[in-house]
């Protein structure tokens, strides 16, 4: 599910209301087989590195083998981790915050220049688990919206109040289905 159309109406968004972004990286979170890492750094922005993370085994090595395919692995960094709100997800594994993969490596929120959120529906607790990098940073972001998978998890308030309280504005896109 490549998002050429939605990376470059992104991109130019962010240049627009955050023109002074001086970050250097781009996290691609949900990065499925790499297209977006890849089309980002290659069409949108070739001075960004990119933080991929893809939990599920099987496409992180489709990733990883498209990124040496693509010459890419001296820009992008890779993590096959499951990101979340560090509690345990449905099949009873603890999830890592973003917040805490981000103090572990030593990232500065500084250094984060754009996020991309597409993780299947747990967007809302990534954002959760990343609430000191969004309240103490000024960094455009882009998340796929569930509004159907987050009324089940019971987290759409808190999510869409989180936003309220840390963005001056947002843009929420639907599909027509």
């Amino acid at each position: 599910n490549f998002a050429q159309d939605e990376m470059e109406m992104f991109y130019k968004l962010s240049e627009k209301f955050y023109p002074n972004l001086k970050g250097k990286y781009f996290l691609d979170i949900g990065a499925n087989i790499g297209a977006k890492s890849i089309y980002f750094y290659k069409k949108l922005d070739p001075d960004i590195q990119v933080l991929a993370f893809e939990p599920q085994p099987l496409t992180y090595k489709i990733l990883a083998c498209n990124l040496i395919l693509n010459d890419m692995l001296d820009v992008v960094r890779t993590e096959n981790l499951i990101l979340g709100d560090g509690k345990n997800n449905a099949d009873d594994v603890k999830t890592e915050t973003l917040d805490d993969y981000l103090k572990a490596n030593n990232i500065l929120n500084s250094e984060i220049k754009y996020i991309w959120i597409d993780a299947a529906g747990v967007e809302a607790k990534i954002i959760l688990g990343a609430r000191y990098l969004i309240t103490h940073s000024n960094v455009p972001l882009i998340v796929k919206f569930n509004h159907k998978v987050y009324v089940e998890q019971e987290i759409l308030e808190p999510f869409v109040e989180f936003f309220n309280d840390n963005y001056i504005g947002y843009i929420r896109m639907d599909e027509a289905k």
